[in-house]
């Protein structure tokens, strides 16, 4: 019995305090936008920037985690980055015709989460 209640109760403090930092953040938005025109030739680079606007009451660093996902429903998983920035980017450095379609990014901080609106780029 001791064994099950152990674990279960440190589970249950780390997740007490992961709240008590988590308190006073709210994102307002995440925006994902690349840096070249919508028709980008097959062989250039490819910046993808996810920024966070992001409010926050405490004074300590936060750590925000971007995920930046190829497809309509975000069905491939490119990049996850855990950073104190407000932005970070996702570079495809050789594009292909593959590489178009519908791109997103995901901002969690805290126990926030934010979808971008898509952006879609095409390779020609």
């Amino acid at each position: 019995m001791l064994k099950i209640i152990v674990p279960f109760l440190t589970l249950l403090l780390i997740e007490m305090n992961k709240t008590e930092t988590q308190k006073g953040v709210s994102i307002n938005s995440a925006i994902i936008k690349s840096d070249t025109e919508e028709n980008i030739r097959e062989g250039s680079k490819i910046t993808l920037t996810c920024s966070a606007s992001i409010l926050k009451q405490q004074m300590e660093a936060l750590q925000i985690v971007y995920l930046f996902y190829k497809g309509e429903d975000k069905g491939v998983l490119l990049k996850n980055v855990t950073s104190d920035e407000r932005e970070t980017q996702c570079i495809i450095q050789s594009a292909r015709v593959s590489h178009s379609g519908y791109y997103h990014c995901v901002v969690e901080a805290g126990s926030e989460k934010k979808d971008s609106e898509p952006t879609f780029i095409t390779v020609k």
